[in-house]
């Protein structure tokens, strides 16, 4: 092998490596950038709300059970009644299924809500019912986010995995 020969493989690999460094440098600056954009969209935005992702617009901070009591209709399943002394009324509500055969059930039953809060500011409703007898009878819960629209409140359930944004927004009305 002449020296030549040396030099142009070291030139190639020389070319292999840098062009190896600038896509990982470039990969990196994206995901700075990303981040960078996700966290602007989660700053307040002067108004004590946030975007909430997935399309589900601004969340709330601030409000009282008072504020949150009232009917709430799902623009794709059930409704939901939050009562202002904590009792909450399901109809054709979605929880998610222990069976293999079906993604969730639909329940209709009483329970209790709550607010709470995560995440220093972030209110959710907390529901605790009874499934029916013939889904087990088993006490169970679901969180719902709490949002605004044009109409007053929204609360917004995730069906399914929260990654996938596959939403049941109930809007108050």
């Amino acid at each position: 092998m002449t020296l030549t020969h040396r030099t142009r493989i070291g030139r190639h690999r020389r070319t292999i490596v840098f062009g190896l460094l600038a896509a990982i440098i470039a990969g990196i600056v994206s995901v700075l950038i990303l981040a960078r954009w996700t966290m602007e969209r989660t700053e307040l935005n002067g108004l004590g709300a946030r975007d909430r992702g997935c399309g589900m617009g601004e969340w709330v901070t601030g409000v009282s059970q008072t504020d949150v009591a009232g009917q709430y209709i799902g623009d794709m399943y059930g409704r939901v009644i939050l009562e202002e002394d904590g009792t909450a009324h399901i109809s054709d509500f979605p929880v998610l299924s222990w069976e293999i055969d079906r993604e969730f059930d639909m329940v209709t039953t009483s329970g209790t809500w709550r607010l709470i809060v995560r995440n220093g500011d972030r209110q959710l409703v907390d529901l605790t019912f009874d499934m029916p007898n013939e889904l087990g009878g088993e006490r169970t819960g679901e969180v719902l986010e709490i949002g605004s629209h044009a109409n007053g409140f929204q609360l917004s359930q995730y069906i399914g995995d929260p990654d996938s944004c596959h939403l049941n927004i109930f809007n108050e009305g």
